[in-house]
């Protein structure tokens, strides 16, 4: 896959008291053929961890997808979380 547009979305909710939270992560990777590959996951955990959880996603989903190693590490060097990404969470 020589050409791959990533995008993604988030949503989550504070679970409790105690730091936890709940996190809706969308990843969609669409390669040079237009192939939408779409990958839906829930987490659940501390709140500190929760842009590293985003990262961790896509970089699984462009992983199991069989993109090399050095070709995720080149997408994703300069990854930073965008706020701005965040979605309503349905219920």
């Amino acid at each position: 896959m020589d050409k791959l547009c990533i995008d993604y979305s988030f949503a989550g909710k504070r679970i409790g008291n105690m730091g936890k939270i709940e996190l809706h992560v969308t990843s969609q990777l669409t390669d040079r053929e237009e192939n939408l590959y779409i990958r839906k996951c829930r987490y659940l955990g501390n709140k500190k961890g929760w842009e590293a959880c985003i990262r961790s996603h896509i970089i699984r989903h462009l992983l199991d997808l069989g993109i090399g190693y050095m070709l995720m590490q080149s997408l994703m060097g300069n990854f930073k979380v965008d706020k701005q990404k965040v979605v309503p969470l349905i219920e």
